[in-house]
């Protein structure tokens, strides 16, 4: 499920699950349509930079799928995992991020780094004027992440 911003997913049915594929650069090899005769490279399919997730009910390739925990929500934004809910609230960013994400929410001044960049493209963080502030749009997610 999407509300255009963000994926959300969670498997619940003990039968049936849910299936997560990462793909991230360098994209090298091919991969194969299960039970279709249809195959595509994955390099050029995907940019060089480009990182994506896949969610399914089945797998669909015949690449590394990892199948989703149960009970367990996971919110993605812009190709990263943000979050896994279950009993606690785990957040998926390296450290560095979530120290970036509560120096910001503390009203400090951070540097623009590569980690706000990346910030940014998630739509965590936005540049104003002169200095980085929390995204009206991922306000919740950031405290969510922070509580954790």
């Amino acid at each position: 499920m999407s509300n255009g911003r963000y994926l959300f997913a969670y498997s619940h049915y003990p039968s049936k699950g849910k299936w997560l594929l990462k793909r991230h650069p360098p994209h090298k090899g091919r991969a194969r349509l299960l039970g279709e005769d249809f195959e595509v490279s994955i390099g050029e399919a995907k940019a060089e930079d480009e990182y994506a997730y896949l969610v399914a009910t089945r797998r669909l390739t015949d690449e590394n799928w990892e199948k989703l925990e149960k009970r367990i929500s996971y919110i993605f934004r812009d190709d990263a995992l943000l979050l896994k809910i279950g009993r606690k609230i785990e957040p998926m960013l390296d450290r560095e991020a979530i120290q970036v994400l509560r120096a910001v929410l503390n009203g400090e001044n951070v540097e623009l780094d590569e980690t706000v960049k990346r910030l940014v493209e998630l739509k965590l963080l936005k540049i104003t004027k002169n200095r980085v502030a929390i995204n009206n749009y991922g306000r919740a997610i950031v405290k969510l992440i922070m509580g954790a």
